[in-house]
């Protein structure tokens, strides 16, 4: 199966800007090896599904996703209202979620169960200091269905990519909490370490390296 790169821009980009990366990304890009996951603010969602139509290796994935059903949860996105927009991925349980919205493991966890039940393939972030009292909120045959992405806290945003050989022990680490589940590495990825990630891991999960639409080329060029 073809790994993953992951393009989170987070709270970023204008409608204006989305559309020249956009163009730019699709007439620039060759296919590749990998699976291409644009993961923007769930506000061009709908926008950018319909220009990647005819992109069979493109994917979309939301930066979030409510741990509630559809109803009375006013500003909550629930996995519901994705049905239609061709969202195959939900990213849950992100370190800035966590460092500036509070989240707790037990909301990963219903993230997760609501992601399962509506067909979104669950991005689940761990560091460290989560992954082991996340991977007791569900059960194993719940995570098999899941996607773990590590994100050391040292590595994110920094510039400074956490030691190849950590991720490796890291990794291990996962599949003895989580069952044989794919693992992605998030932190301060770019094209001088990618190959290095992708020997360790099923993918990655880029941030800045991704909101740059001829920086984020180079990444994907880089890969062997």
């Amino acid at each position: 199966m073809a790994k993953l790169v992951v393009a989170n821009w987070k709270s970023n980009k204008t409608k204006a800007e989305v559309s020249s990366w956009l163009k730019q990304f699709l007439a620039a890009l060759s296919p590749v090896s990998v699976e291409v996951v644009l993961a923007p603010p769930f506000v061009f969602i709908d926008f950018i599904s319909r220009l990647m139509v005819s992109f069979s290796y493109l994917k979309l994935a939301v930066q979030d996703l409510s741990p509630y059903p559809a109803g009375s949860y006013t500003g909550a996105i629930s996995a519901v209202n994705l049905k239609g927009l061709q969202v195959e991925y939900a990213i849950v349980g992100h370190s800035e979620r966590r460092r500036w919205f509070h989240e707790t493991n037990n909301d990963v966890a219903l993230k997760v169960e609501q992601a399962l039940a509506n067909q979104l393939k669950p991005i689940v972030c761990v560091d460290d200091d989560t992954m082991v009292g996340l991977a007791g909120k569900l059960a194993e045959n719940v995570w098999r269905n899941c996607i773990i992405a590590y994100e050391p806290s040292g590595a994110i945003g920094t510039g400074m990519g956490q030691d190849v050989g950590l991720v490796e022990q890291a990794v291990k680490k996962i599949h003895g909490y989580f069952g044989r589940v794919k693992v992605l590495y998030g932190g301060s990825v770019d094209e001088r370490n990618i190959n290095e990630y992708l020997l360790v891991s099923d993918g990655v999960l880029v941030g800045n390296d991704s909101l740059a639409v001829n920086q984020f080329l180079q990444l994907l060029k880089a890969i062997k």
